[in-house]
């Protein structure tokens, strides 16, 4: 004999609100590769793959030294060259 489901089981019947975070005010819409809830430093880790995005894109495309690629992300000489490498690493 099977049970019938349960009416909250669905999720038609819950009222979801999209109320976003502290990077997008939507989580649908959201530009960030995952989620903070989802990654393990939460909104501090979304940060660092977004801005790890940003300069390997500044570094195969645009032709800026690093120091300016730097200057131009508001980051130091040494974090856009800390970040490059993770980025290079998680791409390899």
């Amino acid at each position: 004999m099977v049970s019938p489901a349960r009416a909250d089981a669905f999720p038609e019947v819950h009222q979801y609100t999209d109320v976003g975070c502290e990077l997008h005010p939507s989580c649908l819409t959201c530009p960030a590769p995952l989620c903070r809830h989802d990654t393990p430093k939460g909104l501090q880790g979304v940060r660092m793959l977004l801005h790890m995005e940003q300069v390997l894109a500044l570094a195969t495309e645009a032709q800026l030294s690093p120091q300016e690629a730097a200057l131009s992300l508001g980051i130091s000489d040494r974090t856009y060259y800390r970040l490059l490498r993770k980025a290079r690493g998680i791409v390899r």
